[in-house]
């Protein structure tokens, strides 16, 4: 028989009860040339378990290898892109929380005085995996009381990885340029609405040959290459996780009619909408 006593009671980490709210779960698999381009959250924590294989991630402009049965944590406002080995696929929940407050930290933040970590379970793999699979049949059947519960699984692994962050010492600056930052952040908070280059460059007041040279020198990619990639991961996002019509989802994201959704979706995904949606809604 096994008995451990709990001489005292600590509080929880979270500040006048300020609970995180599961704003969305996801699963990122290396299917149909799946690519998450770079992305920001301003106000949601980005959890992302690795679940199988390698995964390579860009974190404001350092570049990380992730592996099975570790933790990505990044904190709001955090520059992040991710691909998959090709050798060995990688299989990704990733977890979005918000309106939580932890004593001493900025509304939304898990993280102390670092932008991202990478952290290996080991000893706490068996009870992270749990956490997340009763997670994700908890948010699928939805109601009051699976939200509850949900919201509670979330708190116990957040409170897991606060306690875990101590062991870690490697702290890794932001190093990005902060005018590409600027530009990055514009355009992931304004993907859905119709775009240009010309209307991006006014915004900054510079010519748009200089706004897609200084974009493109840290990102590597231009900055309309980068708006469509940014629309078509929110496409597939909406195509599995909603009942909206293939004309919601291209007007929702700034298409001018759903014809040009659908070729572009196509050619870069080598899927069509409806073909996508009919393989991974499940």
């Amino acid at each position: 028989m096994f008995v451990y006593k709990f001489e005292t009671s600590e509080e929880h980490i979270f500040e006048d009860n300020q609970l995180p709210f599961l704003a969305r779960i996801s699963l990122s698999r290396d299917d149909y040339q799946w690519t998450s381009p770079i992305d920001v959250h301003n106000d949601k924590l980005e959890i992302a378990f690795i679940e199988k294989g390698i995964a390579y991630y860009t974190i404001d402009m350092n570049t990380v290898t992730a592996k099975a049965g570790e933790v990505i944590i990044i904190n709001p406002g955090t520059l992040h892109a991710v691909s998959s080995s090709t050798s060995d696929p990688t299989s990704i929940w990733v977890l979005h929380a918000k309106d939580f407050k932890i004593k001493g930290l900025e509304p939304n933040m898990l993280l102390k005085n670092r932008n991202f970590i990478i952290l290996a379970m080991k000893d706490n793999l068996q009870f992270v995996q749990t956490l997340v699979n009763e997670i994700r049949f908890l948010y699928q059947k939805r109601g009051f009381e699976a939200s509850k519960i949900v919201n509670f699984a979330l708190c116990m692994l957040m409170s897991l990885l606060y306690d875990m962050q101590e062991d870690v010492e490697l702290i890794i600056p932001d190093s990005c340029d902060h005018f590409a930052k600027d530009i990055m952040l514009y355009l992931n908070e304004n993907y859905m609405r119709k775009l240009t280059l010309e209307g991006i460059a006014k915004h900054f007041h510079i010519s748009p040959s200089h706004l897609s040279h200084e974009f493109t020198k840290y990102f590597s990619i231009s900055p309309i290459n980068y708006l469509i990639n940014r629309r078509l991961c929110e496409a597939k996002w909406k195509l599995i996780s909603t009942n909206d019509s293939l004309e919601e989802v291209a007007f929702s994201l700034g298409y001018d009619n759903v014809s040009h959704f659908k070729n572009t979706f196509t050619k870069r995904t080598g899927c069509s909408p409806s073909k996508y949606r009919e393989l991974y809604s499940d």
